[in-house]
């Protein structure tokens, strides 16, 4: 089936372009179902633990990509780079996934307060805030306190 989707040829003359795209579909669908396809397929999802249906949509769409719509039949690197170009990239993904960036500082607060849009609804909550030994006051504004001198 492989050499069948790799000589396959749209005739350009055919003015029908639902009935070219319904061809094009056909083909794609008949190469996800070969044999190897399947084993691919099988491969992939035991590796990285994937359904295989989300696979097999991965792997029709990146044929359908394949697709030179201006000379009318599909690459031919689709088969080897771009299958390893695609694998790559997934297991890339798969590895910064696994090893996130672990940097950030988090921060503990006793008391938080949201929703203060302006000074005077932060001084209500003043003496409170003041009670607690760390505080966050989240604002949709900048808010311009004033501090008093003691």
């Amino acid at each position: 089936m492989e050499n069948v989707i790799r000589k396959f040829k749209i005739n350009k003359n055919n003015p029908n372009s639902y009935l070219l795209s319904k061809i094009i579909f056909n083909n794609i669908i008949k190469l996800s179902n070969t044999t190897t396809s399947k084993l691919i397929l099988n491969n992939f999802s035991n590796i990285f633990e994937m359904p295989k249906g989300v696979l097999k949509i991965k792997y029709n769409r990146l044929i359908h990509d394949s697709f030179n719509y201006s000379s009318s039949k599909f690459n031919n690197n689709i088969f080897i780079s771009g299958l390893l170009k695609e694998s790559m990239k997934s297991i890339i993904i798969f590895l910064i996934l696994l090893f996130p960036k672990k940097d950030r500082k988090i921060n503990n607060y006793n008391f938080i307060i949201n929703g203060i849009d302006d000074e005077r609804a932060f001084q209500r909550y003043e003496k409170l805030i003041k009670k607690f030994k760390s505080s966050l006051v989240i604002s949709s504004r900048r808010l311009k306190i004033k501090k008093k001198k003691n």
